[in-house]
């Protein structure tokens, strides 16, 4: 089975702590055969998992999220806590849950930038 790209993120972060799959797995709390799997692709990571991976590492900037791309692409569900949020917020995460899969390639791109320039508008057609 192929790495995942989390999977190599791990492995990455393992080497340049010189420590081995044993000492991460007992450094997050979990089994060698878990991380193992999760890095294989076989399991998808747990939220505990991927957030005492964060804390243990110190994770930042950068690299916690390159760290986030990467857990994320290994997900088959995502979970947002919304128990804060105004009533708009959470309309707003719901409509979006409902309609991503509705945009094409083109709109996801336009929708992507323009959240991560911070709210700079650019025209965005989604019927």
């Amino acid at each position: 089975m192929k790495i995942t790209e989390l999977g190599r993120f791990l492995r990455i972060l393992r080497l340049n702590n010189a420590e081995i799959m044993k000492t991460m797995a007992e450094k997050v709390n979990i089994s060698v055969a878990y991380l193992s799997s999760v890095e294989l692709g076989k399991k998808a990571p747990s939220s505990k998992m991927l957030k005492n991976i964060e804390m243990s590492y110190g994770l930042k900037g950068d690299e916690l999220e390159q760290f986030r791309v990467a857990a994320a692409k290994s997900l088959d569900s995502l979970s947002i806590d919304l128990k804060d949020s105004s009533e708009e917020d959470k309309k707003l995460a719901m409509v979006f849950a409902r309609k991503i899969q509705d945009l094409n390639g083109s709109e996801k791109e336009k929708l992507t930038r323009m959240l991560e320039k911070g709210g700079q508008h650019e025209s965005i057609t989604c019927d």
